[in-house]
């Protein structure tokens, strides 16, 4: 809920901070090809009133669609929200300019990246232009590269832009594309750091990839990326790590927290960071919610079919949190199909799946990859009223309706921990 509410912070501040005057890009309108926004009218994306900035939620996944038409997720949003790169334009109907009813992102001119750079320096954000990044649907950019043991932190850097963050300096905001199978790591001493392994110990650990690398790349209250190397296509090619400084460490995140993305990771490593130890379990929400009542949850899923929290008191329900983008959510579907297979029939346990994508989306994604759960779109809501932000994340909760299980990040033996809490429940 926090970062929602942020996040309408920070389009409200990109709206309203500035009576820039900036015209759109083209002549082509882009109503014209996207039939939701068919008799609405855009608004002067750097005049926006803050009436009209809260009477519409961004971040709920809805309503919301890029310049080429496809639907944006809440986590698409928020990443190009922040990036002057990108524009978001809010549409009303003429004859009620005060409630804004959709919304379209599109390409900045270089006029209005200027623009909105200024309003985002001037409000003290930090700003960092990434961009997109490679084609994370095209299997061989996703492919791992097999770097030379020997190679050397300033031949390897040389000819990219380096990006350093300094101990004084806040986080920086901007879109950024990180698969660390790709990435040329160096310790603090400028020294090579091996990215996978052959351990097969490790392997199975750490999902492949490297004990050293592990050492660094998660011990965020000891180590930070110092020293950060783009590409001109603005891909990240080399991380050099540093020593966190005391007021880091106070301030760094909880890995299990954080949510994963594949634009953040490799199809092959990306697991690894939701739950590649104990010392990053999502502690603090599973001591908020497990033992407590689940809260009330009205949806409906993709079928069209209801579910009601307080209808299904007397089963156990079985909630998994998840999203298309996310690698480890796939990952980890074919241990939950097991689950519903072993309970096919028994109408005492109820699976239910909310992913924060829209329905066209989800219908799109599960022709290709099958998931047994009844499947509630466009779901980030429902995560934020439980106050999920890692993702996936496993909930049980009890006959009476009281969460006894949570489990965020990817957990390879998180079947069995599911059924045994199931069994439990169904024995009270």
């Amino acid at each position: 809920m926090k970062q929602a509410k942020l996040v309408i912070a920070i389009v409200i501040l990109l709206w309203v901070s500035s009576m820039v005057t900036v015209h759109a890009q083209g002549s082509k309108k882009p109503e014209d090809n996207i039939p939701a926004l068919k008799g609405l009218v855009p608004l002067d994306p750097f005049k926006i009133t803050q009436e009209q900035g809260n009477s519409f939620n961004p971040t709920l996944g809805k309503d919301v669609y890029f310049e080429d038409g496809t639907s944006l997720t809440s986590d698409q949003f928020m990443k190009k929200v922040i990036d002057p790169n990108y524009l978001p334009i809010p549409y009303v109907k003429k004859e009620a300019p005060n409630t804004v009813l959709a919304m379209l992102v599109r390409r900045a001119s270089a006029e209005e990246k200027e623009a909105r750079e200024a309003i985002m320096k001037k409000s003290g954000m930090e700003v960092q232009n990434l961009g997109d990044g490679e084609d994370i649907n095209n299997p061989e950019l996703m492919k791992p590269i097999e770097f030379d043991p020997n190679t050397k932190y300033e031949e390897f850097t040389k000819g990219l832009t380096k990006i350093v963050k300094k101990p004084s300096e806040p986080q920086k905001m901007g879109a950024t594309f990180v698969n660390p199978t790709r990435v040329a790591y160096f310790d603090p001493e400028g020294k090579f750091i091996p990215t996978t392994t052959t351990n097969d110990s490790d392997m199975d650990k750490n999902r492949g990839l490297s004990k050293e690398l592990c050492k660094y790349l998660f011990n965020v209250k000891d180590y930070v990326n110092g020293e950060t190397f783009v590409d001109d296509k603005n891909t990240v090619k080399a991380i050099k790590f540093r020593k966190a400084t005391m007021e880091e460490r106070k301030n760094a995140p909880s890995m299990a927290t954080t949510s994963v993305n594949a634009e953040d990771a490799g199809s092959t490593m990306e697991s690894s960071s939701s739950k590649l130890s104990t010392e990053y379990e999502n502690d603090d929400l599973r001591n908020k919610l497990v033992g407590t009542k689940a809260p009330v949850i009205n949806a409906v899923d993709i079928n069209g079919n209801k579910f009601n929290m307080a209808e299904a008191k007397g089963k156990v329900v079985v909630l998994n949190f998840w999203y298309i983008e996310c690698m480890p959510c796939r990952e980890e579907m074919p241990l939950l199909n097991k689950l519903v297979d072993t309970y096919k029939g028994q109408q005492d346990v109820e699976f239910i799946s909310v992913a924060t994508n829209s329905k066209e989306s989800l219908i799109k994604f599960l022709k290709t990859k099958e998931f047994k759960y009844r499947v509630i779109p466009s779901g980030l809501p429902i995560a934020n009223i439980l106050g999920v932000a890692g993702f996936p994340t496993n909930i049980v909760i009890d006959k009476k309706g009281k969460i006894t299980f949570l489990e965020s990040g990817y957990v390879q033996d998180i079947d069995a921990k599911i059924k045994a809490k199931i069994e439990e429940a169904l024995k009270k």
